[in-house]
């Protein structure tokens, strides 16, 4: 039942002060206009985005819009108002009393702005803290020229978001009568909502292999607790654990749950309410239950459905445990270097801590197996209990034959102590691992029981180390090698090291294959070969001053030496230190413009036995080769920037010449690349340098007879080569140098190949290149980028393939380009440009016009005759192409309409004539924004050669608005509304209307109806124009169509504009609503005067009289009815009103 209590919301405005809450301001009513003195004052509600009739339904819990929306009279209106609004006048608007104000509000208001953003006031809101009422304060503080002469129809709108907050007090369910600004609407208060409460918790007991979850339910209607009895709980357990009987419990009090299928269900009895705890228990998988060490986690999920079985409420909790059933720790005894550095093998121990049974749970019939790896020997066993915090004081235990420690029931956490002795095999020269684990098993246990897995223990040390340091310029590296007894007897040592010449090409090295000198007594199978280095004569150097001796073994296969063994035989006593230097003989190592990794074992022997050996990688990095361009700004003077170089592919290429200059570094390590050996004792020879251009490029000459241009350089930290002076044509007789070009062919570019007999220095060398007229003509002729690549290899006559690197060159294409500047707000400034990249007549791209698209949204500025206003509004400009491919703005280019400027109002496309295809051009206009908020305009242009289309682009932009907005006219427009003949209306979406010029035939602007059948025409000059529809929603002409004049006209003095439609004056003369009426009820009626015959007096008048009657008979039509004059003044006539034509002269 609707309770009655319906409070007025346009109570008057009272002379005493109202006190307003939120910004602790006082309002004096009596300051404040009446808001009766503003005009058509309307406020739209709206809640989840759909509009809410007057008396429509309100949903009290969901938030609504209200939107307050009116005429403001000034000054400037015509007929002037009696009221006007003055500068910083201000209105009360109050709106509600049943609603708060939840939107944020800045603290100086919600500004009111025009499209233009011109500031018309700001809106601010209160509440009385009596009654509650929400209100809303306009003050009119913006532009003061709005409320002058020379403004007029001031509109403004503004919008806020509000919340039901009861109507005095009411908040209990049912239907409440509200009001807002003098519209009756419905809240509806739906039944009070109930809410649900499901949590759950869980507890792990280890001991006993099992959880016990605790789940809480309550269900309450406000504060008042609902009968449970047509709920039930529900639990799947089947990711959880088996449910354990009878451990289900609810309130304390033992349960029968239903539990089938390991799902588990308790439906509430009659009269259940208030708070239930329910209890229950499940049992811990086994596969997480003894998961020794690793972090386990259940996921239990309660949930809580209605009578429909549906879920209303759920909770769930992850337990977490770590299983820790055996454990197992080493501590280390007597293995250590004295501070004399002597190490003693004789007394060293390992003892194993053995932990079982952390959680203390009951276990019958343990066992422990615990099998000592080979070298430690049992010495003692001992078995503690944890009594509290602390152990007992532990019972000894023999040594078992098989490893097996039988302890028998335990109800606590044991101890588990092995004590064994390292066994002594004499001298130690590596360290060793011994790895151990221990397994517990018990009665009713896992089969297989829970182990620890393996423990690992290090003793000893390792006697041999080494580590190498390369020198790249020279390409070697120097090894060192140390030996340290630590005291220990060790006789008959050698150090061997292995160097093969050649590639490790096969993984699996066969010593067999290899002819070793007589007297090796080793094992060579056990050394380790590395490869790609050759022993360096003489540079053996030992840390002492007698004692090491060494031998340098050369092993041979198929006859050919193809390695060095070095054998260094150490003192019986002492440590010992030594280098020696290698020679790095792999070209794909010291010149493979890389970084690579040398290798180098040294091995330990004892008597002939192996006892250990080390290993060192040394980093080495080839800097022989790298590609790069000049940048683009140095390329007018390239000796003098020959140091100005990038990589960048954008930055390189000049888009005024079309060229590129490349920028080789050549042997940045600055080796003697020439003269180097290789692993077969030769030099590598010759240099040869090929530079590969990109398919249809070619070289270019600096100078007449210059191809190319090779400078001396420096070497830096990477490939970089930092030139010099440019070489001398002695200098380059010296080293060899021949450089030879050969032309380009259909597969490849041009080549350059440069020859050195002598290469041990880092040089720069620039190449000058550039693509075929043909080739760059498919590089421009539409928006596109290409990347091309330019290679570059290094080779020599002993070393091939060599090393190779390349740099790549991207070329940018925007022949056609569009965008927009915001010249202010509603205006914007739309370029385009033209772009054929100064290629010429013959190879350049052939556009002839520019033809752009002006989407609806925008116009173009007109006269009242249709025709396009070039002054100021649209302009054309030479562009001259920069070397980065920018262009910079030339001289202006004349435009006459209908020559090089053409615009079809038809299909509202503008084009642009190109004078000359060859030259580049900007071609700019303004057009003002029409369209609503939120429309996204895509203006998009095609490059026309002839009628062939060479390219196209777009550009978009988005109509943005806000919620505090206002404006006022300073140019013609009219507002449309278009509904059907129904009762009430409907407004029809999708009409399209269209004006023209007064004579009808040109178009002028054209827009279609929203979605609530509202249409705006604006930025109409001064001047006569005929509005029509036609196309009906589906597309069609209209059946009937009827023309309304419309006339604007800007006041001279005041700049005041105004704009009627059909002759209409005063408030609202520009708005007009078109209906549609039952075919052949509607229609047009021409009257038309025609003197004819010689001696006509075409000036003379004559009286036509009107009369319309109703299809039933004896039923008279009165009208008015609205005609349109042609020759005459339009106005409005009605059934027996007379009017006076001449010849020519009608109406419509």
């Amino acid at each position: 039942m609707k309770k009655n209590i319906i409070k007025s919301l346009l109570s008057l405005i009272l002379s005493f002060s109202l006190f307003i809450t939120g910004l602790g301001l006082t309002v004096h009513a009596a300051d404040n206009r009446p808001m009766t003195d503003l005009e058509n004052l309307i406020a739209t509600v709206t809640q989840s985005g759909v509009e809410i009739p007057e008396s429509g339904t309100i949903n009290s819990e969901l938030p609504i819009g209200i939107k307050v929306s009116f005429d403001v009279p000034v000054i400037g209106d015509e007929p002037e108002p009696p009221n006007p609004i003055s500068h910083r006048d201000s209105v009360l608007i109050p709106l509600s009393s049943a609603f708060t104000l939840t939107t944020s509000v800045p603290s100086g208001g919600i500004a009111l702005k025009d499209k233009s953003d011109v500031l018309v006031g700001h809106v601010t809101f209160f509440t009385d803290t009596g009654t509650g009422k929400v209100t809303a304060l306009v003050t009119f503080d913006g532009e003061a020229s709005i409320f002058e002469q020379g403004s007029s129809n001031v509109k403004v709108e503004f919008s806020a978001q509000f919340q039901y907050a009861g109507s005095g007090g009411q908040v209990e369910e049912g239907d409440y009568d509200v009001t807002i600004l003098e519209k009756t609407y419905t809240v509806n208060v739906p039944p009070e909502r109930i809410d649900y409460t499901v949590t759950k918790s869980g507890e792990v007991d280890l001991d006993k292999k099992e959880i016990t979850w605790t789940v809480t339910i309550n269900a309450q209607q406000g504060s008042t607790n609902v009968d449970l009895s047509a709920y039930k709980f529900f639990d799947n357990l089947s990711d959880v654990g088996v449910y354990i009987a009878g451990s289900f419990k609810v309130k304390t009090a033992e349960v029968q749950p239903d539990y089938t299928d390991n799902i588990l269900s308790y439906s509430f009895p009659a009269n259940t309410s208030g708070e239930q705890t329910i209890e229950f228990k499940t049992s811990i998988p086994d596969d997480k239950y003894y998961a020794n060490l690793t972090e386990q986690t259940v996921r239990n999920v309660a949930l809580l459905k209605d009578s429909q079985d549906k879920d209303v409420a759920s909770d769930y909790e992850v337990v977490s445990f770590k299983p820790e059933w055996i454990t197992k720790e080493s501590l280390v005894e007597g293995d250590s270097i004295s501070n004399t550095g002597i190490y003693d093998a004789e007394n060293r121990t390992i003892t194993w801590f053995i932990y079982a049974n952390k959680h203390g749970a009951s276990l019958n019939g343990v066992k422990i197996t615990d099998v000592l790896t080979e070298g430690l020997t049992f010495s003692s066993a001992t078995l503690y209990k944890r009594i509290g915090e602390s152990w007992d004081g532990g019972q000894t235990i023999s040594e078992p034959t098989d490893g097996v420690y039988d302890i028998g029931n335990i109800t606590t956490e044991i101890l588990l102590k092995i004590v064994t002795t390292v066994d002594d095999k004499g001298p130690v020269t590596k360290e060793e691992i011994y790895t151990n684990s221990a397994t517990i098993t018990w009665d009713q246990g896992p089969i297989g029981g829970v182990e620890t897995g393996g423990i690992e223990v290090g003793l000893g040390y390792n006697a041999i180390e080494k580590e190498g340091v390369a020198d790249t310029v020279n390409q070697r590296i120097t090894w060192t090698v140390k030996v340290n007894r630590h005291g220990q007897e060790i006789e008959n040592l050698k150090v061997y090291d292995l160097l093969v010449y050649g590639k490790n090409k096969n993984e699996n090295w066969e010593p067999n294959d290899l002819e070793f000198p007589d007297g090796i007594s080793i094992d060579v199978t056990e050394l380790t070969p590395q490869y790609g280095q050759k022993y360096v004569s003489n540079s053996f150097v030992p840390m002492e001053e007698t004692g090491l001796v060494l031998k340098v073994h050369s092993v041979k296969q198929n006859g050919i030496v193809i390695a060095d063994l070095l054998e260094v035989t150490l003192p019986d006593t002492g440590n010992h230190q030594f280098s020696f230097t290698t020679q790095v003989v792999d070209p794909d190592i010291f010149a493979g413009n890389k970084h690579s990794v040398v290798h180098n074992t040294a091995t330990l022997f004892g008597n002939n036995i192996k006892l250990n050996s080390a290993s060192d990688n040394v980093d080495y990095n080839s800097d022989m080769l790298l590609k790069q361009m000049l940048e683009r700004e140095a390329m007018s003077d390239p000796i003098e920037g020959k140091n100005s170089y990038t990589s960048n592919v954008s930055k390189g290429f000049d888009y005024s010449e079309k060229s590129v200059i490349f920028r080789l570094n050549v042997n940045a390590d600055g080796i003697n690349l020439t003269g180097a050996e290789n692993a077969a004792g030769q030099q590598l020879g010759d240099a040869t340098l090929t530079d590969t251009l990109p398919k249809g490029w070619e070289f270019v000459d600096f100078d007449q007879g210059l191809p190319f241009l090779i400078f001396k350089g420096s070497s830096t930290d990477g490939k970089i080569v930092i030139a010099g002076a440019e070489l001398t044509e002695q200098e380059k007789l010296d080293i060899g140098y021949i450089a030879v070009s050969t032309p380009k062919t259909d597969t490849e570019g041009a080549k350059a190949t440069f020859t050195f007999t002598k290469l041990d220095q880092p040089y720069v060398i620039l190449l000058k290149a550039m693509p075929t007229d043909e080739t760059v003509a498919g590089y421009f002729d539409s928006n596109e980028s290409n990347t091309v690549r330019n290679n570059v290899n290094l080779k020599t006559k002993n070393w091939t393939p060599g090393v190779n690197d390349y740099q790549d060159v991207k070329i940018d294409s925007n022949v056609l380009t569009k965008g927009h500047s915001v010249e202010e707000n509603g205006v914007l400034l739309w370029t385009v440009e033209y772009r054929p990249y100064d290629l010429g007549a013959e190879f350049g791209l052939k556009g002839q016009e520019l033809v752009d698209e002006i989407q609806l949204g925008i116009d173009l500025r007109m006269d009242a005759q249709g025709q396009l206003i070039l002054d100021g509004n649209i302009t054309a400009y030479m562009l001259t192409l920069k070397a980065d491919g920018s262009y910079e703005l030339g001289d202006s280019v004349a435009l006459t309409l209908g020559t090089n400027v053409i615009y079809d109002n038809e299909v509202r496309t503008l084009t642009f004539v190109i004078p000359d295809s060859a030259e580049a051009y900007r071609f700019s206009y303004i057009t003002d924004v029409t369209g609503d908020p939120g429309t996204s305009i895509k203006n998009t242009v095609r490059l026309m050669g002839g009628t062939e289309k060479l390219e196209d682009t777009e550009d978009t932009y988005e109509i943005s608005d806000q919620d505090g907005s206002a404006s006022f006219l300073r140019s013609g427009w009219i507002q449309i509304f278009k509904i059907d003949g129904s009762v009430p209306s409907v407004p029809i979406a999708g009409v399209k209307f269209t004006l023209f010029d007064e004579t009808g035939m040109i178009e002028i602007k054209k827009g279609i109806t929203n979605d609530i059948g509202e249409l705006r025409l604006k930025i109409i000059p001064d001047g006569s124009y005929i509005l029509r529809e036609t196309k009906d929603q589906y597309g069609n002409p209209p059946r009937v169509s009827i023309d309304y004049s419309v006339v604007v006209v800007t006041d001279p003095v005041t700049k005041v504009v105004t704009t009627s439609v059909d002759g209409k004056t005063g408030q609202g003369s520009n708005l007009v609503t078109i209906q549609n009426f039952e075919e052949g009820t509607a229609g047009n009626l021409s009257i038309k005067k025609t003197v004819a015959g010689d001696g006509a007096d075409e000036n003379k008048l004559f009286e036509f009289t009107f009369y319309l009657e109703s299809a039933v008979a004896g039923e008279g039509v009165a009208g008015p009815f609205t005609y349109i004059g042609h020759g005459v003044t339009g106005g409005e006539i009605s059934s027996r009103d007379s009017i006076s034509l001449a010849h020519g002269q009608s109406i419509t």
